[in-house]
């Protein structure tokens, strides 16, 4: 699939990742983790490649369910140009490279549950990547089923990410998978975050005058058919980065909305484009995000890649189902392992995690990508 006329988005996501809290969820405690048992890709060698149409079955320990995947290639997910660069403490680029698409096998598709003499039922989307196929596959991403999202990861990406909150692991010898569904999640009330982050405040980097700045181009972009497939959309509107950290946004007035009471709003595809669009991101992640990978890889920088890619291609299924809009990946920065307290001019929000909130994260990162 090319790229025909591009107007691209190159956003920028700060990872603020803890060592111990490295998950988007932050907030979210894992109460429950089970293996998954007798994966199978279904096709006569049990091999694929990127380009491949193949389904995987597999069984779900904790309910004894027997789930396959019909899967196709994501052909969104990374622009023909995408490359990820590699950034060292001081701030510099230490060395960037394309992303090449055929080493990514990252797939999409559907979900359904076996109902008994060979019959399947549909139950919801699913995207996957593919680490490892043949006999003994290994694979991470998500599917839903009947609206409840199952998260897939490598026994060793759950180590990485586990938090003094999240359910232990069984061992097991060699490399395996785990499985936990939004259901196995229960609130976890953070106070540092809360005193960090009022309800009652939006992103803090809205106030910055480049962001409020009305006349900025990212404000004045036009979704109509003329632009192609590949369209332009405002970081704020595509991923709410104004509001954040807010249980109230939907009635109230935090972020870019202008006071509209958004209530009145939901369901209403007014003003979503009629044709599928691919909004291009640009992802930016701190040295301790990179860091969080050291213990099971010898690789960290490798494995936060793959690991992106891989959040990418499960989150570009919600903004597609909402607003018809995929994610396609642009640019990747990498930041290298070595955190200190005190980030370089270049990057000052590349620091450990004790050098400042989200909010703080975020302001000095708006400020440097917008000079």
């Amino acid at each position: 699939m090319r790229f025909s006329t591009i107007l691209p988005l190159i956003g920028a996501f700060s990872s603020l990742f803890q060592q111990t809290q490295a998950r988007s969820q932050a907030s979210e405690a894992i109460r429950r983790v089970t293996p998954i048992d007798n994966a199978i890709i279904r096709t006569p060698s049990h091999q694929i490649d990127h380009l491949s149409h193949f389904d995987i079955t597999f069984a779900l320990h904790q309910d004894d369910k027997r789930i396959k995947l019909e899967l196709e290639p994501n052909h969104d997910i990374l622009a023909e140009d995408a490359y990820v660069q590699y950034v060292g403490a001081d701030g510099t680029i230490k060395r960037a490279e394309p992303i090449q698409r055929h080493e990514h096998k990252v797939f999409q598709g559907r979900a359904l549950v076996g109902s008994g003499k060979g019959r399947w039922t549909p139950v919801g989307w699913a995207r996957i990547t593919v680490k490892r196929d043949g006999l003994e596959p290994l694979f991470e991403g998500a599917f839903s089923v009947n609206n409840d999202k199952h998260h897939i990861e490598l026994q060793s990406t759950y180590l990485d990410k586990k938090r003094p909150i999240d359910a232990d692991v069984e061992p097991r010898d060699g490399e395996s998978m785990i499985i936990y569904r939004d259901s196995d999640m229960f609130h976890y009330k953070h106070s540092e975050l809360k005193r960090s982050l009022p309800a009652s405040e939006g992103c803090g980097a809205d106030q910055l005058g480049y962001n409020a700045d009305l006349s900025n181009s990212i404000f004045g972009y036009d979704m109509d058919e003329t632009d192609g497939q590949w369209g332009v959309a405002s970081l704020n509107s595509m991923f709410g980065l104004g509001k954040r950290q807010s249980s109230s946004d939907v009635g109230g007035v935090s972020g870019n909305t202008g006071g509209v009471n958004l209530k009145t709003t939901i369901g209403d595809t007014s003003g979503c484009p009629k044709t599928k669009k691919v909004a291009l991101i640009g992802i930016a992640t701190d040295c301790e995000f990179t860091e969080s990978f050291m213990a099971t890889n010898s690789t960290p920088e490798k494995a936060a890649k793959d690991w992106v890619i891989n959040v990418v291609n499960t989150a570009s299924s919600l903004y597609e189902e909402s607003f018809n809009v995929s994610i396609g990946l642009r640019n990747l920065t990498i930041s290298e392992t070595g955190c200190s307290n005190k980030g370089s001019s270049a990057t000052p929000w590349n620091v450990d995690c004790n050098g400042g909130n989200v909010t703080w994260r975020l302001n000095e990162f708006s400020q440097v990508a917008c000079i």
